[in-house]
C-alpha cells in the first residue's frame, strides 16, 4: 500500500533473499563493495545505490565497471548526470 498510489494491481511479497511481484523474482543483495555483487549471475542491468555509501558519480560508477548498465542512486548525488 502506498499513501498516494493506493494498493498495487499485482502480487508483491518477500521470500528467501527475493522480491516477488506476481511472479517475477527480484533478487536482492547487500554487499559493501560492488565488485562482490554477482551481476552476471542475476543479469542485472540497473542497480539501485541505496546505501548512501557511492553518492558521486565518481564513486557510483564501480556498479558500472562491476557489470551493470545503469545506477540510480537513491540520495542527493554530487555530478549526476540526472536528477529526478
Amino acid at each position: 500500500y502506498d499513501s498516494v498510489h493506493g494498493v498495487t494491481d499485482f502480487n508483491c511479497r518477500y521470500e528467501n533473499g527475493f522480491i516477488i511481484l506476481d511472479d517475477k523474482k527480484i533478487p536482492i543483495t547487500s554487499h559493501r563493495k560492488p565488485e562482490d555483487i554477482e551481476v552476471k549471475k542475476y543479469d542485472i542491468e540497473i542497480m539501485l545505490e541505496c546505501s548512501g555509501k557511492f553518492n558521486k558519480k565518481s564513486e557510483a560508477i564501480a556498479h558500472i565497471t562491476a557489470g551493470a548498465s545503469k545506477v540510480i542512486i537513491s540520495a542527493p548525488c554530487e555530478e549526476a548526470d540526472n536528477t529526478i
